[in-house]
């Protein structure tokens, strides 16, 4: 049987549930694809679309604070961070 760890969402909803990843077994080709992976081309295509745009009409990342929860605050920096 896996491991579990239980660990609320980044958006603090819904719990989620994490494999341990000493108990990950692999199928023969596979490997771990890290999201920054996935997500490049998108974030190139979007980099290059926006920039044409002027200005004043490329869109706009506004994040509010709704408490001061640490987790929420490292949340919405690394969203930041993503948006840069």
């Amino acid at each position: 049987a896996a491991a579990f760890k239980s660990q609320a969402s980044p958006l603090g909803h819904f719990p989620t549930r994490r494999m341990a990843a000493s108990h990950v077994t692999y199928a023969k080709g596979a490997r771990r694809v890290p999201a920054d992976e996935i997500a490049q081309p998108f974030v190139k295509e979007i980099q290059e679309s926006t920039s044409e745009l002027p200005k004043a009409k490329r869109p706009k990342l506004v994040g509010i604070l709704a408490n001061s929860d640490p987790a929420a605050r490292k949340y919405a920096e690394w969203t930041g961070k993503s948006f840069v």
